[in-house]
């Protein structure tokens, strides 16, 4: 079937949000609010109240998102070990706004070794623009020759964000 077939609706912000992000059961929350409704509050805790929900929106992102073939491209040239599987792990720790929590990298260095432990050597792929975690990646992670990265592009070198580094400029980073 056509997506033409198909009948549009407009819907307003608080529909939508707290609407029926908030409130149906269906919906995929797959972060952290700070504030949630109190109908929502987890009884247990939060990573078994958020497990279901990355599951589910993993599920629908395999069925119905596909890469458009100049990206898939893009993707493989930076995957070139391809026929394994491959964890991407998006290392965010120099733009951390609005009192987000900075994570130590021995948060992510858990999963990565965990990973390649039950992976049998599969891939990790790390998006940052942090330039300094390599360092450590290399010297302190076990599995550190799995680690595949994009190449020259512009890291930052200390704790600001590299955005900060280019606000008069557009389509830089």
């Amino acid at each position: 079937p056509s997506c033409r077939d198909k009948p549009l609706f407009s819907l307003l912000r608080k529909s939508t949000y707290p609407g029926l992000h908030s409130c149906a059961p269906w919906a995929v929350r797959s972060w952290q609010f700070k504030r949630l409704p109190n109908a929502m509050r987890p009884q247990g805790s939060y990573h078994d109240w958020f497990s279901p929900m990355r599951k589910r929106g993993g599920h629908i992102v395999s069925k119905y998102y596909r890469l458009q073939p100049w990206l898939k491209a893009l993707v493989e040239k930076a995957n070139p070990n391809s026929e394994k599987k491959c964890l991407s792990m998006h290392i965010r720790l120099t733009d951390k706004a609005d009192g987000r929590r900075k994570p130590p990298l021995s948060v992510f260095q858990s999963y990565a070794e965990i990973y390649t432990e039950a992976s049998s050597g599969g891939s990790i792929y790390i998006a940052t623009d942090d330039g300094t975690i390599f360092q450590t990646i290399r010297t302190e992670w076990k599995g550190a020759k799995h680690i595949i990265t994009q190449q020259n592009i512009i890291r930052s070198s200390g704790d600001a964000a590299i955005f900060r580094s280019f606000q008069n400029e557009t389509h830089r980073t």
